[in-house]
């Protein structure tokens, strides 16, 4: 069971957290919002609608329930906005939509989406990691949208600052989002506008901006105080206390973890990727020579490649590890949990 340590009434945790229940459990209980409802779109696929005077809207599509979408866009053109810069905010709202979705059949893309979103509600709050705050923050969130199907000329256009998602626009530079989602949907809005642009609106500020809360979960594991950004990074930069994150590693390979204990293993192993191997591969060698064990250490290696998360074998061809990088087969699957694949 996962137990929240925060508010009971922050919506967007509650539905984070339900994604993550339908995830780790196919045959949890349907829960019910009063201003939200999922919508089965294909089998055992589920969108988040969101609920305006009892009409869904698709999150997805939200500018179908716009009928003045045209006027809107050239509000903006009006305000030295460009078509492309348009375009570019309308799919990255569309791409928002994807993230409560639900599906029955487990994915890594949606491993690597819960990974991001619980590093970003986490880490915003967080600024005593010793690193830049902002820049860390900017990391996360582009890699999310990447993972959200954007490619990198829209999702390099934003990064985080102290006051919310700043977007990169063609002709008057940076912008708070914030300002962009006014325009579009609160400037003389209409009901549906209104609630379209709040509910995005809400969920930047749960995403990335500072609400001095911690959201974490209770999987009742020794081992999970390390997914959350924190605790991994304070250890990492620790001479003292890095060794106790590698000597977490051999438990993540424990043949009799249960479904959650797997989850907190890949979150782990997504906290070694991020940050510590992504910027520094060579940081590999190093754990290599604490654990002192062939067998897993080729199981962590294998793990990080196979679980698709921004590096690949090409960032350890220089490394003196080819032995073991031609023994790792990287296999057209779905699924990938650390213990077996689909």
């Amino acid at each position: 069971m996962l137990v929240k340590k925060i508010d009971a009434g922050n919506e967007f945790f509650e539905l984070f957290n339900y994604k993550l229940c339908c995830f780790l459990n196919t045959r949890n209980k349907a829960r019910r919002w009063k201003e939200f409802s999922y919508v089965e779109w294909d089998e055992g696929v589920f969108d988040l609608n969101l609920i305006v005077n009892k009409t869904k809207i698709d999150l997805i599509r939200w500018f179908d329930s716009l009928s003045d979408i045209e006027e809107r866009r050239l509000l903006l053109l009006r305000n030295k906005f460009t078509g492309n810069d348009f375009e570019c905010i309308k799919t990255v709202l569309s791409r928002f939509g994807y993230l409560f979705g639900i599906n029955k059949k487990p994915s890594d893309k949606d491993y690597r989406l819960l990974f991001f979103v619980l590093q970003l509600i986490n880490m915003k709050s967080n600024r005593n990691t010793g690193l830049n705050h902002n820049e860390l923050m900017t990391s996360l969130c582009q890699q999310f949208l990447c993972e959200l199907f954007m490619c990198y000329e829209d999702f390099s256009r934003f990064r985080v600052c102290d006051d919310g998602l700043l977007f990169e626009t063609e002709n008057i530079g940076s912008v708070n989002l914030f300002d962009v989602l006014n325009l579009i949907f609160l400037d003389k809005g209409t009901g549906n506008s209104c609630k379209i642009g709040g509910f995005y609106i809400s969920l930047i500020k749960f995403l990335f901006i500072n609400d001095n809360k911690k959201y974490h979960l209770n999987f009742d594991d020794k081992n999970e105080k390390f997914i959350y950004p924190d605790f991994f990074i304070n250890y990492a930069n620790d001479e003292k206390k890095v060794n106790k994150l590698f000597s977490l590693i051999k438990d993540m390979f424990n043949p009799l973890q249960s479904t959650n204990e797997v989850f907190v293993s890949n979150l782990l192993l997504m906290n070694y990727i991020f940050y510590l191997l992504k910027d520094n591969p060579s940081y590999l060698l190093k754990i290599k020579s604490f654990l002192r064990d062939d067998y897993i250490f080729f199981r962590f290696f294998e793990a990080i490649i196979k679980r698709g998360l921004i590096v690949g074998k090409h960032h350890f061809t220089d490394l003196g590890l080819d032995d073991y990088l031609r023994k790792i087969q990287l296999n057209e699957t779905q699924f990938y949990n650390i213990l077996h694949e689909i």
